[in-house]
């Protein structure tokens, strides 16, 4: 859903947990949708949103980040038409990132949220309050880990 815009080989890209999970056949290379640049290239940006607007997914697996947010997106009242987009985070480093859009996200029937309680109850308790959880709660479901 979001990348950080870093080096390939950098501990902050979220593709180089996915792509462990591809080597231990949970899910195949052709399913997994990924931006695949440590900078902004339109080109790439361009292909991701050809390629998500002709999926319509029917669920969806995110972390919970700092401060509450989830897939790179920092502002969920902001309205975006597009599908994927570049984001950038004021105070969450590495500041550069693409996301997908909050809209596309709700599109899912189920959104499956992994929290850390050890590193992010409070961010849990945050979230829970927010109005966006409040009108979209159906729709998530936390994954819990000690």
């Amino acid at each position: 859903s979001d990348e950080r815009l870093v080096k390939k080989n950098s501990n902050f890209r979220n593709d180089n947990f996915y792509y462990k999970i591809i080597r231990r056949r949970l899910i195949t290379y052709k399913d997994f949708i990924n931006y695949k640049f440590a900078y902004q290239s339109n080109k790439e940006l361009k292909r991701l949103k050809e390629t998500t607007d002709k999926i319509n997914f029917s669920s969806c697996l995110l972390s919970l980040g700092s401060k509450g947010h989830i897939a790179g997106i920092f502002d969920n009242k902001k309205k975006i038409k597009t599908n994927f987009y570049f984001s950038y985070s004021l105070d969450k480093k590495p500041k550069n990132r693409v996301t997908i859009s909050i809209n596309k996200l709700l599109k899912c029937k189920k959104i499956y949220i992994v929290v850390d309680l050890k590193r992010r109850m409070y961010e849990l308790k945050t979230f829970k309050r927010s109005i966006f959880y409040k009108k979209n709660a159906r729709k998530f479901e936390f994954l819990l880990k000690n």
